[in-house]
């Protein structure tokens, strides 16, 4: 018999799993209290999430197709440029990042389709029309480094500024964007897409061994990041064009493992250092890269996604460290603050949100394959992920070799932590949250106040992400169908 759980009850459980169970919870010092509180603790975390995605969504629109020149008496901004922030010196964000603005155009293609309720219907085909006519575009700009020049300017011309070149994720990231509206779209308006599509694909294959520079613009290196997004973009466009990426496929898988250190038990998010950017304080190969890549790869295989034990494995080293670096994180009535790796000194090295928001993406997706019916497998690789999760669990209970699926005992649990996990980030989230909803780029790990730049694009998309895969759990746990699912 296919038995449903009460959501009501998991979220309950959930919630004092990610609680700490409340009473046991230490007290907050005062170097991690202060936080932002732009809307009431008390406020039911439903309602908030609601509440934020709404605002987000209004705040994302302002890097979509931007007004304001660059400089005042500029040249206007091109229609389908994305910001990756609203932010013009110091940091200066104001330009169209490959990377960022499809990740960005990924996430508002599946609000769209999700139908959720601040995205307007007819907004959506001016929308697409905008940044497929600039990305096809900006695929003719001569470059020595082809698709591999990372940012263009706002009026959609080279950028021309010294920076760390090239980058090969941002095509790959673009392909997944593309594929996503492909899904959904008529056949009559997939010609402009199908074109993009293809010459990113065709670039990707054929640029698969070159080195760029990683998600963080700092080591020019063999990067995980790009290795799996450039994996997933080509094994999803075989529904499109066929086999004829198969062979890169394969060579980009055994590659991928290459990453993985046994000894450590993380997954190394770079190999094989070339350059750096001259700036980067970085020493290290532990990366919430790694995580970030994972999700927006997003592969039905269960290597190198949220099911691989790997990755489950480098996340808890992660917590690990993030739990001793930041003292905002000395505090167990929320999740933590993540960033992105020890030692940072990019503006005073601090948690992100976007980040924060990918690992809460990351308990809600494992939760929701789970509840889907795939199994999850504890090994000796997991097994500090696993008994972080379940402390209360008898070892013999959570012995490697065990299958957790669908009426084992561990199931309920399981998926309550992990939903407790997500919900407790997204507590966090809403913790350092202004009240207007706009999202900067890190907040401070002491003081908890937002830091750097303001109008982050990519971290709007990443808490929307997030909120997205928490409906779509709840809908999976209530037996409904997920409004995801819907076209």
């Amino acid at each position: 018999m296919n038995i449903r759980f009460d959501p009501l009850k998991i979220l309950c459980l959930a919630a004092a799993v990610a609680a700490g169970l409340c009473a046991a919870a230490r007290p907050a010092s005062a170097a991690d209290d202060t936080g932002v509180r732009g809307t009431a603790e008390e406020q039911p975390l439903d309602q908030w999430v609601a509440e934020q995605e709404g605002k987000s969504w209004a705040q994302l629109q302002k890097n979509i197709s931007p007004a304001e020149p660059k400089t005042p008496g500029g040249p206007a901004p091109r229609r389908g440029i994305v910001v990756a922030a609203l932010s013009k010196n110091d940091p200066d964000y104001y330009f169209h990042w490959v990377r960022d603005s499809s990740i960005v155009m990924l996430d508002v293609i599946k609000a769209f389709e999700s139908r959720r309720p601040y995205a307007e219907p007819g907004k959506f085909q001016p929308m697409m029309r905008d940044f497929l006519e600039l990305s096809r575009s900006l695929q003719r700009i001569p470059s020595e480094y082809g698709l591999g020049e990372p940012r263009y300017t706002v009026d959609g011309k080279a950028d021309t500024i010294p920076w760390s070149r090239p980058q090969f994720d941002g095509p790959a990231l673009r392909a997944l964007a593309v594929m996503e509206y492909l899904k959904a779209a008529a056949p009559q308006r997939r010609a402009p897409a199908l074109k993009v599509l293809k010459t990113d694909l065709d670039f990707i294959a054929a640029a698969r061994n070159r080195r760029g520079f990683d998600i963080w613009e700092e080591y020019k290196a063999d990067n995980y990041n790009t290795r799996l997004v450039q994996l997933a973009a080509l094994e999803k466009g075989a529904r499109w064009f066929g086999p004829r990426y198969q062979k890169a496929c394969r060579e980009l898988e055994t590659l991928l493992d290459d990453h993985w250190d046994p000894a450590r038990g993380f997954m190394r998010s770079q190999l094989a250092i070339a350059a750096t950017d001259g700036y980067t304080s970085k020493k290290t190969d532990l990366d919430s890269a790694v995580i970030v890549t994972v999700m927006d790869a997003d592969r039905d295989a269960e290597a190198h996604s949220v099911l691989d034990d790997r990755i489950q494995a480098t996340v808890a080293v992660l917590e690990t460290l993030f739990r001793g670096e930041y003292a905002v994180n000395n505090r167990e009535d929320m999740g933590l603050g993540y960033g992105r790796y020890a030692g940072d000194s990019y503006y005073g090295g601090n948690p992100w949100y976007l980040i924060t928001a990918y690992y809460a993406q990351f308990y809600y997706r494992l939760a929701r394959r789970v509840e889907e019916g795939r199994p999850f497998r504890i090994t000796k690789i997991n097994a500090g992920f696993v008994r972080g999760l379940l402390p209360g669990e008898k070892p013999e209970s959570l012995a490697p070799g065990t299958e957790v699926t669908r009426g084992h005992a561990l199931y309920r649990p399981l998926l309550a932590a992990l939903t407790g996990r997500g919900d407790g980030i997204m507590r966090r989230i809403r913790f350092h949250t202004p009240a207007d909803g706009q999202l900067f780029e890190q907040f401070d790990k002491n003081t908890g106040q937002p830091v750097s730049s303001l109008g982050i694009g990519w971290a709007h998309a990443a808490f929307l992400g997030a909120a997205m895969e928490r409906a779509r759990l709840m809908a999976g746990a209530a037996g409904t169908e997920s409004p995801a699912a819907k076209p």
